[in-house]
């Protein structure tokens, strides 16, 4: 990486083509308590599901990849995780005038740095690396996914 913005503004825009939906249709979602729709409920629901995908995307598009070049370790993988943690660490303050329960904080864990990681592995590695590392991003993704349905609907 030549220092150039470029490429990471690219990745960033390419990846919000895919984002911007997932943000639309978690956040309406995130309205529902049991099974019930609610707007008081959208209200305290969505932004730390937003923050928490937006951290996660931001992570794997702008700040993996800028800073790929002083990460530590050889796979991009791996400097993904890292970019991920960066971001976790920032994540809280964020967050900072809402209301958290227990299941935002684990499901923040396990998804920014996953989705950092494999956003970063998906910008700057090659295809093999991508292939070798799914086992790694998707498992803690599902798991994250898997918490917040179980959250809103059950």
């Amino acid at each position: 990486m030549n220092g150039n913005p470029r490429p990471t503004l690219r990745a960033f825009l390419a990846t919000g083509k895919l984002m911007l939906p997932i943000l639309i249709i978690t956040a309406l979602l995130s309205g529902f308590r049991a099974g019930t729709f609610c707007p008081e409920n959208l209200e305290s629901g969505a932004p730390p599901l937003l923050i928490t995908l937006a951290f996660g995307w931001l992570g794997g598009t702008l700040l993996g990849p800028a800073l790929l070049g002083w990460l530590p370790g050889n796979s991009v993988s791996f400097k993904g995780w890292t970019a991920g943690i960066l971001a976790l660490v920032v994540w809280p303050a964020a967050c900072l005038p809402l209301h958290l329960t227990p299941l935002d904080v684990i499901m923040a864990i396990l998804l920014i740095p996953a989705l950092t990681s494999l956003l970063t592995t998906r910008f700057a590695a090659s295809r093999e690396e991508c292939r070798k590392s799914a086992p790694l991003h998707l498992p803690p993704i599902a798991l994250a996914a898997g918490i917040w349905i179980m959250a809103r609907f059950i």
